[in-house]
């Protein structure tokens, strides 16, 4: 008799089926953070450590898992870290917990105590700094690791775990230090989790960058960057074991497809070292489907084939016979691969968290990110293409508002950000957020996408505020042209690179759209290639601009004049990324030409969605800006 995997709570994965229009949810069902997520099992499997919120704060807590075996609860405390935000967050036994967290910081204009006066834009100067601490599950033995400054008296702003060593429960290795005369490079050390000692292991003599551990603790990869003025070399090195010497496995350019990215050591095989490449997942896509790891064969220097977590493999297919039309992803699982945190996610479906026993076959209910939308009417995303005017195909996602028919709607368009980056069909608070309001969304997979092959990106090199904003302009005069858009209510809303195509839509063809919100959005070309022309990414301005000199010409700031349209801009204070000064300008030079604008700045904002308050804030902003304006 076949083994039967027993579900809890099933009907929460297909929502409700109803055909009628949903009634309109209130903004916070959308913008609060997801409430239950990130979770990550105790090797035990016995408990599982979750970021929650609480408050409207986000904590992390180490929560016991009852199920029929074991029911007994356990008291729990939230662990918080006021203004700081834990980045990841691991189990290094059953007891104590190692997490990194992240805070901003304001570089000072002269290091203390050095008099060295730093070369940084007084509007660039705020940065991201990562600490590593520990805690004891019940929230007791909190340790913060020591960093020691080097030569300049800096910090490593990239505190990092190189190996939990699983075979030693009580140390892990780590960079915590910077090399004592290097700003890029640090040293590595064994780490003991309970005082914080620690012990050089490596000395970084040939300026590092990042180092690779196999599961015996032996550091065995390395890899290096060697800024050139044309380009960037990347190189890996490796080396049998301990006692060898380090030889060079690749050179290639930084930016080339054919570059490999190592990730870690096969667990059954040490001679076998997981990586990925643009080129591996290209050749492969056409061959054999979609792999992103593949196999590299050390002895063989080759790799021989994609790579296959079976026992991932075989969770997931026992699973989708129950749960057929979601996405079901591991999240984690317990040392001995027996019990599993499966997500579960479509675009329909909000996601939601599951244990699962291999052993049992016993599937129950952990927890949501988004509790409110549970069984709630969702929009679908369908994939369609369009032709751009030198007759590329554009591939885009278009969602219409659930039981709405697809005619002569009010449409968001919704370009992503990166601009490296893509969309993809699952869930996604902001798109469901605009549906459930009554407007149709549109995702242009504009040239310079990833996700759609090697040349729809590379066309897009070079492109920004040309062929890529003409892109998304073809795409809402497909829409228009199809009767699926009404011509007189199209919004563009975009978020980082987003945002400067929100912006430069209004400035490039102010007839098409009635409005724009731009969310930490790029408006001045000059002043990013100019920060970014120091990169390790040398040719980083011309995959901007093919000619960064340009920069004026496709910069929406210096662009005013030709805006005409209502525009919602939204910083955050303290973006890393896109620093503020964007939209503070941006505003002030609409605002000084009288053009319908508004600025919102989040207190303590970020790039990314870190704060509750400041995610309902921009919500409530854009339903009132958007209800206004179309």
């Amino acid at each position: 008799m076949k083994p039967v995997i027993v579900v809890i709570c099933l009907s929460i994965f297909f929502g409700v089926a109803n055909a009628e229009k949903p009634s309109k949810l209130p903004v916070e069902y959308f913008a609060r953070l997801p409430m239950f997520s990130k979770p990550q099992i105790s090797p035990d499997g016995r408990r599982v450590a979750v970021s929650l919120i609480m408050g409207g704060e986000r904590k992390v807590v180490m929560l016991k898992l009852m199920t029929p075996d074991d029911p007994e609860k356990e008291e729990t405390i939230p662990i918080s870290m006021g203004d700081k935000h834990f980045s990841w967050y691991r189990w290094a036994n059953n007891d104590r917990l190692i997490a990194g967290i992240r805070s901003t910081y304001k570089l000072p204009r002269v290091v203390p105590g050095t008099g060295i006066r730093l070369n940084v834009d007084s509007d660039d100067r705020l940065i991201n700094l990562t600490r590593l601490v520990a805690v004891n599950r019940d929230g007791t033995g909190f340790l913060a690791f020591k960093m020691s400054a080097n030569s300049w008296g800096l910090l490593n702003p990239r505190a990092r775990v190189v190996s939990m060593l699983d075979k030693d429960p009580e140390h892990i290795l780590a960079v915590l230090d910077l090399s004592k005369k290097s700003n890029s490079s640090s040293e590595l050390d064994l780490v003991n989790i309970n005082s914080g000692e620690k012990k050089r292991v490596m000395q970084n003599n040939r300026n590092m960058s990042r180092w690779i551990a196999d599961s015996n603790g032996v550091v065995r990869v390395s890899m290096r960057y060697d800024a050139g003025f044309k380009n960037t070399k990347a190189k890996i090195w490796y080396r049998e074991d301990a006692n060898s010497k380090w030889e060079i496995l690749q050179v290639a350019k930084l930016g080339g497809h054919k570059r490999m990215v190592p990730y870690r050591f096969d667990e059954d095989d040490p001679n076998i070292l997981l990586v990925s490449s643009v080129e591996l997942r290209e050749v492969n896509r056409e061959k054999e489907g979609k792999h992103k790891i593949f196999k590299y064969d050390l002895t063989k220097r080759e790799v021989i084939g994609p790579y296959v977590d079976t026992h991932r493999k075989k969770v997931k297919k026992l699973l989708s016979k129950v749960i057929p039309d979601a996405k079901i992803t591991i999240a984690s699982r317990s040392k001995d691969k027996m019990r599993y945190i499966v997500r579960v996610s479509s675009d329909t479906i909000s996601p939601t968290y599951y244990l699962f026993d291999l052993k049992t076959k016993h599937v129950a209910l952990v927890g949501a990110e988004y509790p409110d939308l549970i069984g709630k009417s969702l929009a679908k995303m369908q994939k369609v293409t369009y032709k751009a005017r030198d007759d590329l195909e554009i591939p885009a996602f278009l969602s219409i508002p659930h039981g709405a028919e697809e005619k002569n709607l009010p449409t968001i368009i919704f370009p992503h950000g990166g601009p490296t980056s893509r969309d993809r069909k699952r869930f996604n608070n902001y798109v469901q957020f605009f549906a459930n309001r009554g407007y149709a969304v549109f995702q242009p997979q504009f040239r310079g996408s990833t996700g759609q092959g090697i040349k729809h990106q590379e066309v897009g090199y070079g492109q920004w505020g040309r062929a890529m904003q003409d892109d998304i302009t073809d795409g809402v005069q497909w829409l228009i042209d199809e009767g699926i858009a009404d011509p007189d209510k199209i919004c563009i809303v975009g978020g980082s690179y987003g945002g400067y195509t929100a912006s430069m839509a209004l400035a490039k063809t102010p007839d098409l759209f009635q409005c724009a919100v731009s969310i930490n959005g790029v408006h001045d070309l000059k002043r990013l290639i100019d920060k970014t022309k120091y990169s390790l990414f040398v040719k980083l301005p011309e995959r901007i601009l093919s000619d960064p000199k340009q920069a004026k010409k496709y910069s929406p700031y210096h662009l005013v004049k030709n805006i005409n349209k209502p525009m919602l801009l939204i910083a955050g204070e303290s973006d890393t990324v896109v620093p503020i000064v964007h939209s503070e300008k941006m505003y002030k030079k609409l605002k000084k030409q009288g053009v319908p604008v508004e600025f919102i700045e989040l207190e303590k904002g970020e790039h990314w969605h870190t704060n509750e308050k400041n995610e309902i804030i921009k919500f409530r902003a854009m339903d009132e800006f958007l209800a206004k304006y179309l």
